[in-house]
């Protein structure tokens, strides 16, 4: 949303510029809104050094379209691979969300510990997924 409104205002202001208008009022967007936000956090995180090991998977980043020939393996796979490719992710997001509520890591992200498991599934979660299955890519 953010970002359409500073696309918006960018081209409302080119436009208004160009007719010699000074100034454009977009109702409910603010000239400098990062002023007016105000952050709360819940809390604070515990200090690293006082966790245990994370569960997360590192990402990893692909060249050459590997990660869609990943995902197009997945696709191709049986239900029955499939549906044990999912509990192993199901299990995952389940344990970054349970280490992320432990030790409060998503004290300032909107969306709490949700959005953070919610976004830790990424292709090489997906790899270790196939290892765990004993599927060959």
């Amino acid at each position: 949303m953010k970002l359409k409104i500073i696309l918006l205002s960018a081209i409302l202001s080119t436009t208004s510029m160009a007719k010699g208008v000074e100034e454009v009022v977009v109702v409910g967007v603010h000239k400098d809104p990062l002023k007016n936000i105000d952050i709360k956090c819940n809390g604070k995180e515990t200090p690293i050094e006082q966790r245990t090991p994370s569960p997360e998977i590192p990402r990893v980043t692909y060249k050459n379209g590997e990660d869609e020939i990943i995902t197009a393996k997945f696709n191709s796979l049986t239900q029955e691979n499939k549906e044990c490719v999912s509990k192993f992710e199901s299990a995952y997001i389940e344990s970054v969300f349970q280490y992320c509520t432990k030790y409060n890591l998503a004290a300032c992200i909107a969306g709490g510990c949700n959005h953070v498991a919610g976004y830790s599934l990424h292709t090489a979660v997906q790899i270790k997924a196939f290892e765990s299955c004993n599927i060959k890519l």
